[in-house]
């Protein structure tokens, strides 16, 4: 229910309505009585959020986490492939190969977006890409499974529909209620205090 707290919370213009009424109780409808219930909270908008953010935090928190602990399963499943090293080694060997004479043609490294390349670099035929001479290589040798990389990343289609920015937003929004909550608990310890005492400079006469 407290997630739809808010949404009961009368409007400035409707908490006058009810202050300013001077009539009996028997004449106002149950939401009007709820207003005037309410009317003198102070900040009864930041109190609100602060119990939803009490009681959806351990959900909310628990889903960050779940997420984070895939991400971080994924990566771990492509650092640990070995089918996936002997791929992009083979990858620089051909490039390599292709840039024979040039200077690429000793590199130590390429970047993931030259993955890219890999279906549109073809051979003299116009037909054969850069990955289908790679399958074949791969089917000439018997070596069919190391083709298979999904088998080593059991987990990347979960992963692959996620976006760090979403994430990202999440645990801001997490951040920040907390830090609301943290702000109220102060404001109610100084509301506990009540008003300090003034001071009097008192000189002798």
């Amino acid at each position: 229910r407290i997630p739809f707290l808010r949404d009961l919370l009368p409007t400035q213009t409707e908490i006058k309505a009810v202050v300013d009424y001077d009539g009996t109780d028997d004449r106002l409808v149950p939401a009007e009585l709820w207003f005037r219930q309410i009317a003198n909270i102070k900040r009864i908008e930041v109190k609100v959020k602060v119990m939803q953010t009490m009681a959806m935090l351990k959900v909310e928190a628990n889903s960050v986490m779940e997420s984070l602990r895939l991400l971080t399963r994924v990566c771990n499943q492509v650092m640990d492939s070995e089918k996936l090293q002997d791929l992009l080694a083979m990858v620089l060997a051909i490039g390599n190969i292709m840039n024979e004479g040039t200077r690429g043609g000793r590199a130590a490294g390429f970047k993931f977006d030259s993955l890219l390349k890999l279906t549109q670099t073809k051979s003299t035929d116009g037909t054969t890409t850069v990955l289908d001479y790679l399958v074949t290589l791969y089917v000439g040798k018997d070596q069919r499974e190391t083709l298979n990389l999904m088998a080593d990343f059991p987990s990347v289609q979960t992963a692959s529909r996620m976006l760090l920015s979403d994430l990202v937003s999440e645990v801001d929004s997490i951040k920040q209620s907390l830090e609301q909550c943290k702000m109220e608990l102060k404001d109610l310890e100084r509301d506990s205090e009540g008003p300090k005492p003034k001071k009097f400079n008192s000189k002798p006469k």
